[in-house]
């Protein structure tokens, strides 16, 4: 019940599922205020189908559904070169955006924010609260970090 709302989107070639994205619902650790706030929590498209804009579409798809819904920012713990080419800006602890657990200083910048409502950055700073599921520190660690 954390997690939500999510949105949560597969992709389909032929009758068959290639791709999927899920993003979650996170909070601010402390404060009254709490705006709509999402991470990205999975993203995986069958191997043979990589590198076809496939991810691209599914992040595209998903950040205008979270617009839909009213969500202002979208964080991700993810691949460093990948996820700024979709506007995720590097480092969100440095912007005010601490991680839910502590991450290892030479993956800060795989720690990323990116706004998608109005109010972008306006919304305050504060540490990230996962979902229950999410919010666990092995799920925090240098490996999951590196993944796609």
């Amino acid at each position: 019940k954390t997690a939500e709302p999510t949105v949560s989107l597969l992709a389909f070639v032929e009758g068959k599922a290639i791709g999927y994205i899920l993003f979650t619902r996170v909070c601010f650790e402390q404060g009254q205020n709490q705006p709509l706030m999402h991470i990205l929590t999975v993203l995986a498209v069958t191997p043979e189908l990589q590198r076809q804009g496939i991810g691209k579409e599914l992040i595209k798809a998903g950040i205008q559904k979270l617009q839909e819904k009213g969500s202002i920012l979208v964080f991700v713990l993810g691949h460093k070169e990948y996820y700024p080419k979709y506007e995720f800006i590097p480092n969100a602890a440095s912007l005010g955006y601490p991680t839910p657990h502590p991450i290892s200083e030479e993956n800060n910048d795989c720690w990323m924010v990116r706004t998608i409502g109005i109010k972008g950055f306006e919304v305050g700073k504060g540490k990230i609260k996962c979902a229950d599921m999410l919010n666990k520190p092995e799920h925090w660690t240098a490996e999951k970090s590196d993944s796609q």
